[in-house]
């Protein structure tokens, strides 16, 4: 390098004058892996933020006829071209296990919209609201979008999971700011 080669002396400034923190953040963005994965993060902590609002059913809620229901798939297009439905279900008791068996049922159509009411929540705790990102229009009370199914008790297994994310996710946060808070005290 020579004394007459301004943008090799500039470029040696900006590492010289970097911070820690800027050192580490340019270290960061060029490794392809590190930065998918923070992306991946901060989604999982969208959710968790969203929850109640990307909830499609109330995870607390329980009803025993609507008990382990199998996933519903969404379908996008019917005859008409574009028309986001779910079909209802038919529960039938199976004559040998005696057990309620759902089939969907092609005759009942319904309408999946988005940012439709639903159960009441606190979006952020402080404001309440029934909107959320997906759900049905018209249908019965025993309807609903069940993408991952129900339980033995009738809860949907989809809202639950992704209310029980934040519960994940808070100890992720907690537990190392808690170890933070201790190793400043002890000093």
């Amino acid at each position: 390098m020579s004394a007459a080669d301004p943008t090799a002396a500039a470029g040696q400034d900006r590492w010289a004058e970097a911070t820690q923190w800027r050192l580490t953040w340019w270290r960061f963005r060029r490794h392809r892996l590190a930065v998918i994965s923070l992306v991946v993060i901060a989604l999982f902590y969208l959710v968790a933020a969203f929850a109640d609002f990307l909830a499609i059913n109330d995870p607390h809620a329980t009803d025993a006829r609507r008990s382990f229901i199998p996933p519903q798939a969404i379908h996008f297009f019917d005859e008409s071209g574009f028309n986001p439905h779910v079909y209802g279900l038919r529960g039938v008791r199976d004559r040998q296990t005696f057990q309620l068996v759902y089939t969907p049922d092609p005759n009942r159509k319904l309408p999946v919209r988005l940012f439709v009411p639903g159960y009441s929540y606190h979006l952020f705790g402080v404001f309440e609201t029934n909107i959320h990102l997906v759900g049905i229009v018209g249908g019965q009370r025993t309807d609903g979008i069940f993408l991952l199914g129900t339980d033995q008790l009738g809860r949907d297994l989809f809202s639950r999971m992704i209310v029980a994310t934040r519960v994940s996710l808070f100890i992720g946060l907690a537990v190392p700011a808690f170890e933070l808070c201790q190793l400043f005290r002890q000093g």
